[in-house]
């Protein structure tokens, strides 16, 4: 007896195909970040792969994903003119966060507000003087989250598996990105004793943030249908 497969419209299709590279890609750079000392690789490699670094595979890899998901989000922005969606300021402010974290990713901009905001010493920020550019970007998000309330739950209301999937992805990377990044920068880094546990850390946290990223473009897909 022959079972029937359930129909995939293109959105569906195409948005498993994408989480299914995208997720394979990200176990790859995770094993080659966490295997390349022990396979004693040369620098040059070890750089390119390093999970904790800038300008290289991974921060390429992470701003490309982010950059994706702001342009499909601008362009349900537009398309909300012609069909049910959501408001199309709300997610023209999305594509557009989207955009700078992606800028953000490959240019270094929080790590060069961090010259900046480390004079001013009221600003929160980690042991040794690190991560001052987080209070900044937190607060940023507080806000925007405090007045599109009333837009997030519309679309919960009107698109629940979607927006679900969404949210999950989100939460997902704000776990790596914010939650792993205080325990690394709080309890394990600069400590020699801690290095193996610091790079688990690095791993844990960078894999989260780039499948959390994944899953949020997967859902922003499904909203094509």
């Amino acid at each position: 007896m022959t079972l029937m497969k359930p129909h995939l419209s293109a959105s569906e299709q195409m948005a498993t195909h994408f989480l299914i590279v995208a997720v394979t890609i990200e176990i790859l750079l995770v094993t080659i970040f966490l295997t390349g000392g022990m396979l004693h690789a040369p620098a040059t490699i070890v750089d390119l792969f390093d999970l904790d670094g800038e300008r290289n595979i991974p921060a390429l890899f992470s701003s490309a994903q982010l950059f994706l998901l702001g342009i499909v989000f601008l362009s349900l922005a537009y398309r909300t003119k012609q069909e049910r969606l959501p408001s199309p300021p709300f997610l023209a402010v999305l594509g557009i966060g989207c955009l700078f974290l992606s800028c953000d990713e490959g240019l270094e901009i929080h790590e060069k507000m961090c010259s900046i905001l480390n004079n001013i010493h009221w600003v929160p920020r980690f042991k040794d003087n690190h991560g001052a550019w987080v209070a900044p970007y937190l607060v940023a998000g507080l806000i925007f989250l405090i007045f599109s309330y009333g837009k997030f739950l519309n679309m919960w209301k009107t698109h629940r598996r979607q927006t679900a999937i969404m949210a999950s992805g989100f939460a997902i990377f704000l776990i790596g990105a914010a939650g792993l990044e205080v325990i690394g920068h709080e309890f394990l880094r600069g400590e020699p004793s801690l290095s193996y546990f610091y790079q688990l850390e690095v791993a844990l946290e960078e894999f989260l943030e780039m499948i959390g990223i994944s899953i949020t473009v997967y859902g922003a897909i499904l909203l094509h249908r």
